[in-house]
């Protein structure tokens, strides 16, 4: 259980990636992140590097550029 714990917190340290989710135009680079569900088991916390908004008829999605835990 131990080294469980230790493997999921290393993977937190080192989490980046890109991530699309639903519209948020409140989210800036610097912000933190909540992640959960991700596949990986690697839930937590996360610092967003760069965003981008894809808009189009129906609403927005957001780009989020992560790296590193807050």
């Amino acid at each position: 259980a131990h080294a469980e714990a230790l493997t999921a917190a290393v993977a937190r340290r080192t989490l980046a990636g890109t991530v699309l989710a639903t519209g948020d135009a409140e989210i800036r680079p610097g912000a933190i992140v909540e992640l959960s569900g991700l596949p990986t088991g690697g839930d937590g916390d996360a610092r967003v590097l760069a965003v981008v908004h894809h808009l189009d008829g129906g609403g927005f999605l957001t780009a989020l550029r992560l790296g590193g835990v807050a």
